[in-house]
């Protein structure tokens, strides 16, 4: 997707409203360390995923989701801890 399209913006969007409206989706997170609520929220993201990679006609959507998501930290603490914040969230999408 290019930057700044409709496209682009319409997929954002969307992410957020079936984010906030997925039930399993924490309303409230007080009390809760960025970590644990990046760790909910990260399999409604992959959900999502998969739905708009089926969608765009990937054969292998699941596979997809997948491979185009990471979360800085997810494969475990390499060196030096980073500091938790939720904008280490990378999402790359292909090009459209």
């Amino acid at each position: 997707m290019k930057k700044k399209s409709a496209k682009l913006t319409r997929f954002i969007e969307d992410l957020h409203k079936f984010i906030v409206n997925h039930p399993q989706f924490r309303n409230n997170p007080e009390g809760k360390s960025e970590v644990h609520i990046q760790t909910e929220i990260r399999p409604i993201i992959i959900q999502y995923l998969e739905k708009h990679f089926k969608q765009e006609g990937y054969k292998d959507h699941i596979g997809k989701a997948h491979e185009s998501f990471y979360w800085e930290g997810q494969e475990g603490i390499f060196g030096k801890q980073r500091a938790e914040t939720l904008s280490s969230m990378i999402v790359s999408l292909p090009n459209s």
